[in-house]
């Protein structure tokens, strides 16, 4: 454990002694960043997705769906709809739609690349409604 300097005044205090960017700490699942909105300039906390949680989940799926090949395209449409809505109702924050767009694109040609294509399981119209 260390103490990093983060948090609304951290980027002007390091800017003033010429160490560039605060740095970023990770935390329940979210990469945690000091920015700023675009419209006020004021301080924004913003969250990403861990980059090696990101990996693995995709890489568990696409394991998951290898085991579930020979299943009916119905029930493996519906088991992939909640994992897909499972990883969406925790991952879905403000600062965190470029990581869950990337996610849902990397499922959707992993599907088509298979020969399977998403709009056969079902999912395409599930996610982010």
């Amino acid at each position: 454990t260390r103490l990093i300097e983060f948090g609304r005044f951290a980027a002007d205090r390091r800017q003033r002694r010429g160490q560039g960017k605060p740095e970023t700490f990770d935390f329940l699942g979210f990469t945690h960043i000091c920015g700023t909105m675009r419209k006020t300039g004021r301080f924004i906390v913003k969250r990403k997705t861990i980059r090696r949680r990101f990996s693995a989940k995709l890489a568990a799926i696409k394991e998951a769906l290898r085991r579930r090949w020979h299943e009916p395209v119905a029930m493996t449409g519906r088991w992939l709809r909640a994992v897909v809505q499972g990883y969406f109702n925790y991952h879905a924050v403000p600062t965190n739609s470029s990581s869950l767009s990337t996610w849902i694109v990397s499922i959707a040609f992993g599907l088509r690349s298979s020969g399977a294509g998403i709009a056969r399981f079902g999912v395409a119209g599930s996610v982010g409604a």
